[in-house]
């Protein structure tokens, strides 16, 4: 097991060339003609002949997030793979958002996009 603390959303930390190693790091793939168009319809944006990929599994399986200013709720990123994939397709991830209440102790959970 590996515990690690690095501040912002995951989104952030995948911006952060620093750090995005940790989640599998980037790497940008040059598309031939056919291949581009094709993405660029299953992906409904405009033509690019790069793309973004995961360049490795990452370190982590399971990502934390706590939420800025919200100290009862935190969202758990149970598939981190899946997630930055999503992420670099522009896709929103799936996470599991937890609250706690204050006064019982008491977590709720319930499946989130972001």
């Amino acid at each position: 097991r590996m515990l690690a603390s690095a501040h912002g959303t995951l989104r952030d930390l995948l911006k952060n060339p620093q750090l995005n190693g940790l989640l599998g790091g980037i790497s940008t793939v040059t598309l031939g003609d056919d291949l581009a168009k094709k993405t660029a319809v299953e992906r409904k944006r405009n033509v690019s002949k790069t793309l973004s990929e995961r360049a490795s599994a990452p370190t982590f399986e399971v990502v934390v997030e706590v939420c800025r200013g919200e100290p009862h709720k935190w969202r758990v990123v149970h598939d981190v793979a899946a997630a930055v994939d999503d992420i670099l397709k522009g896709e929103q991830y799936r996470a599991q958002t937890r609250t706690r209440d204050p006064k019982t102790g008491r977590v709720f959970c319930e499946l989130t996009y972001h």
